[in-house]
């Protein structure tokens, strides 16, 4: 096996074939699993439109809590006051976007801000949540 990876030239000829081979069809996996999310915040609702799926429209003044960072790096968690779950956003590509969502939505609604941090494979995340007060 070694000569044969000896053969085949340099590494970075190696490293080319294995990005190709494999991570190419985990990020075309990826898009395909987690596609494009719309959501757009108006002085009443939140609107969630999906390929696919129905679209989900959630009132502003539902929102009793949201979670940033609490369970999973990159996740916006929506709660109502019996904290059911309304809403959880995880986009892929961009990780500042769910701050702004939670920024908007807490601007609408009137939530107050409690930061935190977590740790996660020794790093520390930044936690934040909103709530009503």
């Amino acid at each position: 096996m070694a000569d044969t990876i000896n053969n085949f030239g340099s590494a970075k000829g190696l490293g080319l074939l294995v990005a190709v081979v494999v991570i190419g069809p985990l990020v075309i996996l990826l898009q395909y699993i987690n596609p494009k999310v719309d959501i757009l915040i108006d002085n009443d609702y939140l609107h969630i439109r999906q390929a696919k799926r129905n679209d989900q429209i959630i009132a502003l003044a539902v929102i009793d809590r949201m979670e940033i960072n609490q369970k999973l790096v990159n996740q916006l968690q929506l709660f109502d006051q019996n904290k059911q779950l309304l809403a959880n956003i995880h986009p892929q590509s961009d990780t500042t976007v769910i701050f702004l969502i939670a920024n908007a939505i807490s601007q609408q609604e009137k939530l107050k801000q409690s930061k935190g941090n977590k740790k996660i494979f020794g790093n520390t995340i930044e936690t934040v949540s909103y709530y009503r007060h």
